[in-house]
């Protein structure tokens, strides 16, 4: 089975990206459509891989009886850290995967501990130090196609991205305007 796109293909983005201001209202469009925790398991069909981003969405995934084989958690909700969230998510007994990750920035150990989650074998959680904010463009980028990359968005539902050759060309132009970032 594919393990998704290599890092090597994305090899000129693993490194520390910082977000412009220019580009978050883009980055904070829907790449997919929007359906409520409900609507979920209906709309994710059986994907290649199915990625959870965000505390909020990877429960609601869990609880409506998916099982991503990837999430991509930090502990925090809007509200802040959530020790309950991160007792119930260490409960599951994942393989885990460790990554630095500040608010607004892409760092090289987000793109790695991605990467590494999509080559294992077992259900894998990548616990971001910092935030997962922008943990969806590695996610979508690196994903074997056919996969679902499930992402919140606050007030409004859970974001379905159908991973295709277009979701991958969205992420790369929003990659290719990001700054380097220094002193990460």
């Amino acid at each position: 089975m594919s393990t998704g796109s290599s890092l090597s293909e994305f090899a000129r983005f693993a490194k520390d990206l910082r977000l412009p201001d220019e580009l978050r209202a883009e980055v904070g469009s829907a790449i997919g459509p929007i359906v409520s925790s409900q609507e979920l398991a209906d709309a994710v069909g059986r994907p290649a891989k199915l990625v959870a981003v965000g505390d909020l969405c990877s429960l609601s995934a869990l609880t409506q009886g998916l099982l991503p084989d990837v999430i991509v958690v930090d502990f925090k909700t809007r509200r802040g850290e959530e020790e309950e969230i991160r007792q119930y998510f260490e409960g599951l007994n994942w393989r885990s995967i460790e990554v630095y990750n500040p608010a607004g920035v892409l760092t090289r150990s987000m793109w790695e501990g991605i990467a590494e989650a999509y080559k294992s074998e077992e259900r894998v959680m990548v616990v971001v130090q910092g935030e997962e904010d922008l943990a969806t463009m590695p996610c979508i980028a690196l994903a074997p196609l056919g996969s679902v990359v499930l992402y919140g968005m606050p007030g409004k539902g859970v974001v379905v991205v159908r991973v295709d050759e277009e979701a991958k060309r969205k992420v790369k132009s929003v990659l290719l305007q990001m700054e380097e970032a220094n002193g990460n």
